[in-house]
């Protein structure tokens, strides 16, 4: 009888929560297949930076997206510069920083990987040349590539199998290391690490939080200090698969949002006190006919989830991805979920990004969709997707 009343009860809630939220029509704002290249949003424009065989090109788009003018093309010499695969960037305040593999070998049961970093000076198109640290792994261990935090005037540079993480890395083309490192608790990890940096309030000691995965899909969730010196961890029994934070200077408290999901068909999400406490926790709804094979979360400060996931059919007949989005309040109310996009089922691999800017009584969401072949694939298809909507979440697009 109890179970009964559980079962009806959660039915119930099930169909409060879909039946009252309301969808999210998201407007197109870049699609399109590109070679080499990395799409991000920083300061009101979409950047595009692609890589050639000697050179870098840095283009921009106006507020709305669109006309995207080359901005900067910045020279690779000499040959040893050359980035060989895939590149990433991170934009920081006055630079970006494009790194990626300069070569691979294989010695004695060894993967010996090497790295090259560039910091950009995209206004005067100047760059200085980093050799990083070598990545050393046996054969038969996953490469990860290095996880990258941007600050003010530098880069924390973290390596998954490497002593050195994080390698500050300064934008005069220099880099240090921190007297705290991340040791790795195991020597084969499943994943990279997923660490953010985030704003507390004034009297708490932390300054970064991060989750490392286990091979055994459990997870270890951190709070670091500006030094990176462990503060508080949590042990925890599923993999992390995404994390934001955000700071509320009206509550005093910063809101952190764990989700984990991929190869499931569900995506469960938990909100964190200071304290690593559980405050809430909440699913996504789910779709019989598919799992999930990527999943992020931006928080913004009041506390709002945005959640954008990638749903992939479990039948071969079916040709496309789907990705959809939700909008949880700070107490894990469905707001609004939608569709997004869908992608040819060629692509295995997905860069999820969002970005969310508050412009005061408007603010901005905005899905990117990078869909690749392998994880290290040139080839890509761009979606960027964006949506307004005003402070009591009605739909402006």
């Amino acid at each position: 009888m109890f179970l009964k009343v559980i079962v009806i009860y959660l039915a119930l809630l099930c169909t409060y929560v879909l039946g009252t939220s309301e969808s999210l029509q998201f407007v197109e704002k870049l699609n399109e297949r590109t070679t080499n290249s990395s799409t991000f949003w920083f300061l009101y424009r979409l950047y595009t930076v692609k890589k050639n065989d000697s050179h870098i090109e840095i283009s921009k788009t106006n507020e709305n997206y669109e006309k995207a003018e080359i901005q900067c093309t910045a020279k690779l010499y000499p040959v040893k510069d050359q980035i060989a695969g895939r590149i990433r960037v991170v934009p920081g305040v006055y630079t970006l920083l494009v790194y990626g593999v300069v070569d691979t070998k294989v010695v004695d049961q060894t993967r010996k990987t090497y790295y090259k970093a560039l910091v950009i000076d995209h206004i005067n198109c100047t760059y200085n040349t980093i050799s990083l640290p070598l990545q050393e792994v046996p054969v038969d261990y996953q490469i990860l590539p290095p996880l990258v935090q941007n600050n003010l005037y530098d880069f924390d540079f973290f390596y998954p199998n490497k002593e050195c993480s994080p390698c500050q890395i300064f934008e005069n083309a220099g880099y240090i290391m921190p007297k705290h490192q991340l040791k790795l608790d195991t020597e084969k990890p499943s994943k990279a690490m997923l660490l953010k940096k985030a704003r507390w309030p004034k009297k708490s000691p932390y300054g970064y939080f991060y989750a490392y995965n286990f091979a055994n899909k459990t997870a270890v969730i951190r709070f670091l200090s500006k030094e990176y010196e462990i503060i508080k961890e949590k042990f925890v029994g599923h993999p992390i698969d995404a994390a934001d934070a955000s700071y509320s200077p009206t509550d005093d408290r910063t809101y952190i949002v764990f989700c984990y999901g991929n190869g499931t068909q569900e995506v469960y999400c938990s909100q964190y006190d200071d304290d690593l406490m559980i405050r809430l926790a909440y699913a996504i709804p789910l779709d019989a006919e598919t799992y999930i094979s990527g999943v992020t979360v931006k928080v913004d400060k009041r506390g709002h989830s945005m959640i954008a996931l990638v749903r992939s059919p479990l039948k071969q007949r079916d040709k496309t991805h789907r990705v959809s989005s939700f909008i949880y309040d700070s107490e894990a109310k469905l707001r609004a979920g939608s569709y997004v996009a869908e992608l040819d089922c060629e692509y295995r691999h997905f860069d999820l990004a969002s970005w969310f800017y508050d412009y005061g009584r408007r603010q901005e969401y905005c899905i990117h969709i990078a869909g690749r072949k392998t994880i290290e694939s040139t080839d890509a298809h761009d979606i960027v997707k964006c949506l307004f909507w005003n402070e009591v979440h009605e739909i402006l697009y």
